[in-house]
């Protein structure tokens, strides 16, 4: 039903929007910033929330093997409500394959052991990882520009997203990232003029593939 709908069917430049869980998901929070984008005609990706529950089966599986946590009766649990969530993953995302702009959600599983080059799995507070998982499983699909929110002061996002910047960068140099924190004294105007120019690298760099 969605292949039928008609629309205006040229690329549009790609933005990637992520970090901590309600500033990227809440249009308040992050002052209507994929409205703003969709306005000015670029596209917006968000990761699936999906993932930030997911990894719970990941940390517990770290955990364990790191000795950080030892019970064989969590471990086993663990794992048999990890298949039988991935079952069903897998059975959504074959369902997806047929949507004309479909994008390949890459296993999270995979993604962890590329993240854990960047930064310990240990690293679980907040979106912990699962913000360098994002950042990559958004490079493989081809999205180099992207956006990491973060509330003023948390100090886990800071880590993990600011932080691996430097790391991120040496391992993938075509990635574009700029990192905001959203607060409610953080002035609009500001806000604007980094997005500003976000917007024009986007516009190049879809000019320069063109």
């Amino acid at each position: 039903a969605f292949n039928k709908v008609e629309v205006d069917d040229y690329e549009l430049p790609v933005v990637g929007i992520l970090g901590e869980i309600f500033v990227k998901y809440h249009p308040f929070s992050n002052q209507q910033m994929v409205e703003w984008f969709t306005y000015q005609g670029v596209e917006v990706v968000l990761p699936s929330l999906v993932g930030f529950f997911t990894q719970r089966f990941i940390n517990e599986e770290f955990n364990q093997c790191a000795y950080l946590k030892r019970s064989w009766k969590d471990r086993a649990v663990n794992q048999l409500l990890s298949h039988y969530v991935r079952h069903y993953l897998q059975q959504v995302d074959g369902a997806l394959l047929n949507f004309r702009y479909y994008r390949k959600n890459h296993d999270l599983q995979g993604l962890a052991r590329e993240a854990s080059k960047v930064a310990s799995l240990a690293n679980q507070a907040g979106e912990g990882w699962l913000l360098i998982a994002e950042m990559i499983a958004m490079l493989r699909n081809g999205i180099r520009h992207i956006i990491c929110l973060q509330p003023f002061g948390c100090l886990a996002n800071q880590i993990t997203g600011k932080g691996m910047e430097r790391k991120m960068k040496s391992l993938y140099p075509r990635l574009n990232l700029l990192f905001l924190d959203m607060d409610a004294g953080v002035s609009e105007v500001n806000v604007l003029n980094r997005l500003q120019l976000m917007l024009a690298s986007v516009r190049n760099d879809k000019k320069i593939a063109a």
